[in-house]
């Protein structure tokens, strides 16, 4: 029960950590805490993932528009990874369960097919597709 708790307290600390550097660190710029997107850098093409950093960064400063404007798939990638920190944290520090996401083989080929062709769809050059990129 103690370790629990002790790992709990040291994934929240570690949670917070994160936000802060994204909050208050400077994730537009080339240099400094954040490392580029190793794919953009080796391909020049923009992985799924591109821009997520910087919305989040948009979101905490509460700059909504900017935050979907720098990776649409955002709200989703914070509603999964928030419910499931979220989950981990009440095992952890309350000894509450809550239910683990569970998704059905329908519900992953159809994610995979809409981060497909979102990742196809940014980096096409023409308008309206470039309004996709980060």
């Amino acid at each position: 029960m103690l370790t629990n708790r002790i790992a709990g307290i040291i994934l929240a600390a570690t949670i917070i950590a994160i936000v802060a550097a994204v909050f208050w660190g400077n994730p537009f710029s080339s240099s400094g805490l954040f490392l580029p997107c190793f794919f953009h850098k080796a391909t020049g093409l923009y992985c799924p993932g591109c821009g997520a950093t910087r919305g989040v960064c948009k979101l905490l400063h509460g700059d909504v528009r900017g935050a979907l404007g720098s990776n649409i798939l955002l709200p989703f990638i914070l509603g999964i990874i928030g419910y499931e920190a979220t989950r981990v944290l009440a095992w952890h520090l309350f000894d509450k369960d809550m239910p683990s996401l569970r998704f059905s083989k329908r519900i992953i080929i159809t994610a995979g097919a809409v981060v497909f062709v979102f990742v196809v769809l940014r980096n096409i050059p023409f308008e309206p597709f470039c309004q996709l990129a980060p």
